[in-house]
């Protein structure tokens, strides 16, 4: 499972007020290490909603920028690894950012269903007080309503008495 996040705080014990945020990129089992990583001063960290090619791109370019590095042996054989499976990698994200928004769909759902669910046992009254807390004018809140035709209203009047006259029928002349 590839994904990508960061954790913000003090890992400088020399500098408490020193803050960074360390991103890191979970790599699959076969990986040579699990973990991707880099650090950023806080508020100068990437967004970490991007594929993982991308990602470690700004990686080898934040390596490259340092004069000294002890890690650097051991992270260009990281992002090398990475390069040549950035297809994969970038899947496998996708495919995990996928799962996690159904997951969040369908929790939503979940929630939506049980609030429609109660809204439906309260007495009108109560909903009529949700509507106007809401929407104290009664406007029209679906866009797409400024295009269409008013809806159609029937005349103040009996349809029997606009009825056509059938020969032989009671009552009419």
């Amino acid at each position: 499972m590839v994904r990508i996040d960061s954790y913000s705080g003090n890992f400088n014990y020399l500098n408490s007020k020193d803050r960074s945020t360390i991103v890191r990129i979970y790599l699959p089992e076969d990986a040579p290490e699990n973990v991707l990583d880099e650090s950023w001063a806080e508020g100068d960290e990437p967004d970490t909603d991007i594929p993982p090619s991308e990602m470690v791109e700004l990686f080898s370019k934040r390596l490259a920028a340092y004069l000294f590095n002890s890690a650097r042996p051991r992270k260009e054989r990281l992002i090398a690894w990475c390069r040549a499976k950035a297809a994969r990698l970038d899947r496998e994200w996708a495919e995990t950012k996928i799962a996690a928004l159904r997951k969040e769909i369908a929790s939503a759902e979940k929630q939506i269903a049980s609030a429609e669910k109660q809204i439906k046992r309260w007495l009108r009254p109560w909903k009529f007080q949700l509507v106007e807390a809401m929407n104290p004018h009664w406007t029209d809140l679906d866009p797409a309503s400024a295009t269409r035709p008013p809806p159609f209203t029937q005349p103040d009047r009996n349809p029997l008495s606009s009825r056509p006259q059938r020969s032989g029928e009671p009552g009419r002349d």
